[in-house]
């Protein structure tokens, strides 16, 4: 009782509050053909739904609250106006799981008997009707984002005239909290004009935007819900509207609302799968009007569509699984029963252990089980008393040759050869021993054969480490291959060869051509054809050998024509045939530091 009157206190004082936004706020304008709105639980809240828009009329005040509805609504309202006019709307939604909501609506406003009178009288009386039709689609975007949009059909006649175009709305709402939500509308963004006769009329667009709030007992019994919109058409004033809605005992409502200038008030009851919801709503000019609505819900709501899916998941699943269990348990059960029928007991005790894991209720692997048990037993006791040396042995003997073929089929060569050499200790005659350990000996000379076709592709390619790689594996093979021992050596003083030339070339950077040239020479040693240190000791040589000027150079008739051929290469853009020249007098005048530098600026214009 106390939660209910803090209730009503709140909803006290909002009535207040309304009522002194209503003496503040006064305002006139024209009103369009549909300005009524639908649903009378909006119009009872003062046409304040925007940012609310939670049930089947949210097509008309924000489509994007159609993808807050749970339950499937049909919805319907009629209001009488003056002059015979009828104002009526219906409305159905169809939420779908994790696509969203689809809905139809429509509202029609329809006067008859209109006396039409000209300077000469009365000229008859005319029919007048107009109205909307909505196909809406809206779903949840990402995370509090919601959107939907109508495409919507607009017809109006008068008498003989017609017309009809089309248009379309968009809307969104945010619910970032629980207790809180905005919304925003903008109704006909996309449209055309209607043209009764000569002149064509535009469509006003329309905004609405508001922000809705929500607060629920925690018993869920006693809620109280608000809105605050403002309203916006073009070339009229902006329009607010303040509407709260107070639910006791969950099926009882109340209703307030301050609609632009008049303050409106409503009420409504739901039982069951329907809500009858009434709205009055006053006017100076007009008068008062009552407008009538029934919404009826069908159908699973959203979240029990989930729960089902999800309990129709989880029965497919279990079913899947039992289904593999089933078939497991079969296979097991095939393969227990050949195992048996092979006098494999041990394996058909294992495998008739698993079928009756997988099948507690496999009724015929308990039976074949408890007979297995009770003849290994039996087998068991009839070794013991009968079993003699020889056959003993020869069991053993069998049971080494299966394993050692288990294991050369397996690839264990090792393995399978100590099984058959141990047949061999225990009888030196088995001819089965013998045949098993050629064919280990045939497998282990391809397997040898391989890995060193393998280490000399890798030599050749200089990938010496993994030529070690291998050939180390055909020694694990074989011991006693001297060729690949040979190898494995050449390979490891290459590998040395590298790693020295590293050094040396570190050496003669660092302008230590002694060391330089001892690890150069002992690279060559091991390597004498290995061009890095062949070239660095051609380099060093001619370094160090007496510089040859110019003036000794031309004193050669001979290697001074070829310098100079060389000279009239280079200016030719030749550097390769120049590089080939001036080689030639390096050859007799290793000291010519001209030629030297004539190479290397020859190398520089190749390079670019």
């Amino acid at each position: 009782m106390m939660r209910l009157r803090i209730i009503l206190i709140c909803w006290i004082a909002f009535v207040v509050c309304l009522g002194s936004a209503y003496a503040r706020d006064p305002q006139g304008g024209r009103e369009s053909l549909f300005i009524l709105g639908a649903g009378a639980r909006a119009l009872g809240m003062g046409g304040a739904f925007t940012g609310i828009a939670d049930d089947v009329s949210a097509s008309y005040w924000n489509p994007a609250g159609l993808s807050l509805l749970e339950h499937r609504e049909l919805g319907v309202m009629h209001v009488t106006l003056y002059e015979e006019t009828v104002y009526d709307y219906v409305a159905a939604a169809w939420p779908i799981l994790d696509l969203g909501t689809i809905a139809v609506s429509g509202i029609r406003l329809g006067s008859s008997g209109i006396e039409f009178r000209d300077q000469f009288g009365p000229r008859g009386t005319y029919d007048y009707s107009t109205g909307q039709y909505w196909l809406s689609f809206a779903r949840r975007l990402f995370g509090f984002v919601h959107g939907g949009s109508n495409l919507k059909i607009i017809s109006e006649n008068l008498g003989d005239f017609s017309a009809t175009t089309a248009s379309v709305d968009f809307g969104l709402l945010l619910t970032p909290f629980r207790a809180v939500s905005l919304g925003v509308t903008v109704q006909d963004a996309l449209g055309g004009g209607l043209k009764l006769s000569s002149k064509e009329e535009e469509i006003p667009r329309n905004i609405k935007a508001g922000i809705g709030a929500k607060w629920r007992s925690r018993d869920e019994s006693y809620a109280f819900t608000a809105d605050i919109d403002i309203d916006m058409t073009e070339g009229q004033p902006a329009s607010s509207h303040v509407g709260g809605e107070l639910m006791l005992f969950q099926n009882l409502f109340t209703r307030v609302g301050y609609d632009r200038e008049y303050v409106t008030f409503g009420g409504g009851v739901k039982y069951g799968l329907a809500a009858v919801d009434y709205a009055y709503k006053t006017h100076d000019v007009l008068g008062s009007s009552h407008r009538i609505g029934l919404t009826l819900f069908f159908g699973p709501t959203i979240d029990e569509q989930r729960q089902a899916r999800d309990s129709r998941r989880r029965e497919n699943e279990q079913v899947r699984l039992a289904s593999e269990r089933r078939s497991r348990a079969d296979a097991l059960w095939g393969a227990a029963t050949n195992a048996y029928e092979r006098s494999q007991l041990d394996s058909a005790e294992v495998l008739c252990s698993q079928v009756i894991g997988y099948d507690p209720s496999h009724d015929e692997a308990k039976v074949l089980l408890t007979r297995i048990r009770s003849l290994l037993e039996q087998q068991t006791r009839e070794e013991i008393e009968v079993q003699s040396e020889q056959k003993a042995m020869e069991n053993l003997i069998a049971e080494r040759l299966d394993n050692a073929r288990g294991l050369f089929e397996s690839g264990k060569l090792a393995e399978s050869r100590a099984e058959f050499d141990e047949v061999l200790r225990l009888n030196p005659d088995n001819t089965l021993a013998r045949d098993g350990l050629q064919q280990i000996d045939a497998e282990v000379d391809r397997q040898v054969r391989s890995y060193i076709a393998r280490g000399d592709e890798k030599f050749s390619a200089r990938e010496y480490a993994e030529a070690i790689v291998q050939w180390s594996r055909a020694l694990a093979l074989k011991s006693d291959l001297v060729e690949a021992t040979r190898k494995t050596a050449r390979a490891r003083a290459l590998i040395d060869a590298d790693r020295k030339v590293g050094d040396a070339v570190q050496a003669y950077s660092e302008g230590d051509t002694v060391t330089a040239r001892r690890l150069f020479e002992e690279v060559l040693d091991i390597d004498s054809t290995n061009q890095t240190a062949i070239r660095y000791i051609v380099i060093m040589d001619r370094e160090q050998a007496p510089v040859v000027t110019m003036e000794e150079l031309k004193g050669d008739d001979e290697y001074w024509i070829i310098y100079r051929e060389g000279v009239q290469l280079f200016r030719d853009k030749k550097f390769d045939e120049a590089i080939d020249k001036w080689e030639l007098v390096l050859q007799k005048y290793p000291g010519s530091r001209e030629a030297l530098q004539n190479i290397e600026q020859a190398k520089l214009r190749k390079e670019r």
